[in-house]
């Protein structure tokens, strides 16, 4: 496996001002070829700092791939900085002046223009396929340097058209990588690595609700491996690497199901975050966001009795919320949520982190109270969670 590491450059990424979208999409990029990047760095737009850390990378890893500060603006100073680590001078480039001569489009060559073409002496020039900065490869002792632009389209477009001929795919080691929804790193692990997994490299990565997993080593070890997580979680695991949200839309789509939601505490968020995946709307009816009793009566038909005898957070509620959402929108299946968010609002009996369930379709009429922890963000993104893995499950049930 190629030693990787790689350089953020730009003041703005060390005050806070920008997040390093760049770091991610390369070193995914990286992952689909099999290559891991060993370490990152981010230094601010300093020539010396530049130059320093440049040579630095050079002299312990086979490739640093370096982003941002090759623009026309006076702090674009990353070619310059190269340069100085490889021990050459800056040259114009014919092949990348006319690329920018071509993408100016008749807008003046300005000098401050012009040093984008100026590479290292003795690298080779990568025209931008989206925009004027010229990308460049230069070898620094044992190390090839690939230096991008920080703008992360321009990014994207290298990685597409150049990473996989620069970087040459790995061994033949496999990895596999699985989602769990509702599975904590912790209990991943418990069920996992009580096993011997000779040679296999395991890594998690917790996103709220959803934990990945991923298994890099030998075929019939990485296969053993997965087969163990699976089988501790069967029902939890998603299918070929989907969201929860995108396994539940998959879902009704293999049984031939319509989805409706009826939310209160969660304010319409299990509905986005259906509607946000394209081609939604082929499953996907409507929603009513019930957050007042009014709303509850008057769209949902929750009996006003039942509010009156319950409250709004409770079992009786959540039940008509459902069906009530099934109804109005004709939606062969629904799921309601009813619940106290917090930070107030919570009783002795219903305190901050209650919340009530319903699922109702043509073979599953059932509901769930959860009392989940954490402040009102935390409450409502795993009451989402909840809600879409509820109807999940059912959707898949045999």
């Amino acid at each position: 496996m190629v030693i990787i590491e790689g350089l953020s450059i730009g003041d703005e990424l060390l005050d806070g001002r920008v997040v390093d979208s760049n770091a991610a999409r390369i070193d995914h990029a990286l992952r689909a070829l099999g290559h891991r990047t060993g370490r990152r760095v981010v230094v601010p737009d300093d020539p010396a700092q530049i130059a320093t850390a440049v040579a630095a990378a050079a002299a312990r890893c086979e490739l640093c791939v370096v982003t941002g500060g090759l623009g026309p603006t006076s702090d674009d100073v990353t070619a310059q900085a190269v340069a100085q680590a490889a021990g050459v001078p800056l040259l114009e480039d014919a092949h990348a002046l006319e690329h920018l001569t071509t993408r100016l489009a008749g807008r003046p060559l300005t000098p401050a223009r012009r040093k984008q073409a100026a590479i290292p002496q003795g690298a080779q020039a990568l025209l931008n396929p989206v925009g004027t900065a010229p990308g460049f490869l230069v070898r620094i002792g044992g190390c090839q340097v690939l230096v991008l632009p920080g703008v992360p389209r321009e990014v994207a477009g290298f990685l597409e058209r150049d990473l996989a001929r620069l970087v040459p795919p790995a061994d033949q080691a496999t990895t596999v990588r699985l989602r769990f929804a509702l599975v904590g790193e912790s209990a991943l692990a418990a069920a996992v690595e009580s096993h011997a997994l000779e040679g296999v490299t395991v890594g998690y990565r917790a996103q709220g609700p959803e934990t990945e997993i991923s298994f890099r080593g030998p075929s019939d070890a990485v296969r053993a491996a997965a087969h163990l997580a699976r089988a501790a979680f069967p029902d939890a695991c998603l299918p070929d690497g989907l969201n929860l949200a995108q396994a539940t839309l998959a879902a009704a789509r293999a049984a031939g199901a319509t989805l409706a939601t009826a939310e209160s505490c969660t304010g319409g968020l299990v509905g986005g975050a259906l509607t946000a995946i394209p081609g939604s709307s082929d499953v996907v009816f409507g929603g009513i966001i019930a957050y007042s009793n009014t709303v509850k009566s008057a769209v949902l038909g929750v009996p006003s009795a039942t509010l009156e005898a319950h409250g709004a957070v409770s079992e009786p509620v959540a039940r008509a919320m459902a069906q009530g959402a099934r109804q109005a929108t004709t939606a062969t299946a629904a799921v309601a949520i009813t619940g106290i968010a917090g930070p107030g609002g919570g009783t002795a009996d219903k305190p901050v982190g209650t919340v009530w369930f319903a699922w109702r379709g043509p073979d599953f009429d059932d509901t769930e109270r959860h009392q989940l922890a954490g402040d009102r963000d935390q409450v409502r993104r795993y009451a989402v969670a909840h809600a879409l893995d509820g109807l999940r499950r059912r959707m898949t049930r045999p």
